[in-house]
């Protein structure tokens, strides 16, 4: 009677630690060089393949993509991917710098029209300066934005993407002008300027 007892409690034991142990997680590691998880046997579910798909096991260190099923709880999640509409672009996209620098260049011209016309670069922030491009000089003298470009409520010019440039006089004849390009901020990497 008594080894009996010994067997089903053995018995219940063993069964009690294999449902434990077929109802844990999965539990793969990604690598910190951003190459695929490593698999090892602990990882390995015996369940049925669905219909149609092959049933072989990878084998012990055979690289598997991740996903969802197979990644840690745990594990950091991967960065979300960089768009124009949310998330910040590391670097704009080789179409849009082309453009801004036809835009920035069409911006110089205008500031050159202006010098030609009365002697130096007008002075002030980007609404007081596109004042004076328009007509407020003392000679009265309308240049006029650069074409394709517009303007917000406040009477500034701005870039492609709705920002308003930077402009800093840095001499009588020399003015640089900034984008704070697809990311919308200034003084970040995507920036452009040209002098």
């Amino acid at each position: 009677m008594r080894g009996s007892r010994l067997v089903l409690a053995l018995i219940v034991l063993l069964a009690a630690v294999a449902l434990w142990y077929t109802g844990r997680p999965s539990r793969t590691t990604v690598g910190t060089s951003g190459t695929a998880p490593v698999v090892s046997k602990a990882n390995i579910k015996t369940s049925q393949p669905p219909a149609g798909t092959v049933s072989e096991a990878p084998s012990v260190q055979e690289a598997v993509p991740a996903t969802v099923s197979n990644v840690a709880p745990d594990a950091p999640a991967a960065p979300p991917p960089k768009t124009r509409s949310g998330v910040l672009l590391t670097a704009p996209p080789p179409e849009d710098v082309e453009a801004l620098e036809r835009d920035l260049t069409h911006v110089q011209l205008m500031f050159r029209e202006y010098r030609d016309m009365l002697g130096e670069n007008p002075v002030g922030n980007n609404a007081e300066i596109m004042r004076a491009i328009l007509g407020d000089n003392l000679k009265q003298a309308k240049i006029g934005a650069p074409e394709n470009q517009t303007m917000n409520a406040e009477g500034e010019l701005c870039d492609r993407w709705g920002t308003p440039y930077f402009f800093h006089q840095v001499s009588r004849d020399r003015m640089e002008v900034r984008s704070a390009g697809p990311d919308r901020k200034m003084w970040t990497a995507d920036d452009r300027q040209m002098n």
